[in-house]
């Protein structure tokens, strides 16, 4: 059976906006299997991963994009617009963490950003009190 290439577009869309749907973390997975994501992120991932796993290292947290979700799909293209490959920094409990992880990581292969929670400090913003104005970005994921 033939099916026209129009319905197959389509299916995608559809395969694709479903991953959405849910979660942004589906979309990490199909972007790194389709080579949306750079290629030494992807070794540098799956490195750490494997590392982690292996020597059972406390702290590592994963990366930022599987520790959140949306609260509305409609919010994914600002998300990622925002964000970039950012989603892909590799958070961690401390710096002794993301500096063992480093080491680690230069001998496996791959490269990585970390942030360590005990470094990080959030600014302070004042957003508009009328949401029809503006929504803050935080109000649309859940961690």
């Amino acid at each position: 059976m033939i099916i026209p290439r129009r319905r197959l577009v389509r299916g995608s869309r559809d395969f694709v906006g479903s991953l959405f749907a849910h979660s942004l973390y589906r979309f990490v997975h199909s972007a790194m299997i389709s080579g949306l994501c750079p290629r030494h992120i992807r070794e540098g991932l799956a490195s750490v991963a494997e590392i982690v796993k292996k020597e059972k290292i406390a702290g590592a947290f994963g990366p930022l994009v599987n520790l959140f979700d949306l609260t509305d799909p409609r919010f994914r293209v600002p998300v990622e617009v925002m964000a970039k490959n950012q989603l892909f920094n590799y958070v961690v409990d401390t710096e002794a963490t993301a500096a063992l992880l480093i080491a680690k990581l230069q001998k496996a292969g791959g490269a990585l950003t970390f942030v360590p929670l005990d470094v990080v400090r959030a600014a302070n913003v004042v957003y508009p009190e009328d949401d029809s104005q503006a929504v803050p970005l935080i109000k649309c994921v859940r961690g």
